[in-house]
């Protein structure tokens, strides 16, 4: 009787564990999804006022300088909940290494499940 019991209490308490670990793991992988679309997002904000201070010479320095800022505080978040080939694929993006973006969302993509 007690042993059954003890099996049926443990069964249960495990059933709750693999079941929270299952929905930490989403959540988990619904951060990391938000954090790396922010990070495409400033990138892409930082490279379009680059372009446009290069073609409107006297532009606004300050709005480019803001982007980059922006751009280097998703990075430094990214940096803490991404996996080493993700972040190693940013820091590319952030160099301005050919061809890192695509490198990036590629390596993003199989972290958080959507590779094809």
């Amino acid at each position: 009787m007690i042993l059954g019991a003890l099996i049926g209490g443990g069964s249960a308490a495990l059933a709750a564990y693999l079941a929270d670990r299952r929905r930490f793991k989403r959540e988990d992988a619904a951060v990391r999804r938000e954090v790396y679309a922010e990070f495409v997002l400033s990138w892409s904000l930082y490279k379009e006022t680059e372009r446009d201070l290069q073609q409107l010479a006297p532009g606004s320095p300050q709005k480019n300088e803001e982007a980059h800022r922006r751009l280097l505080r998703t990075f430094n978040a990214l940096s803490l909940i991404a996996p080493t080939e993700v972040r190693a694929a940013a820091a590319e993006v952030i160099e301005d290494v050919e061809g890192a973006p695509g490198r990036f969302w590629q390596v993003a993509r199989k972290d958080v499940g959507l590779s094809d």
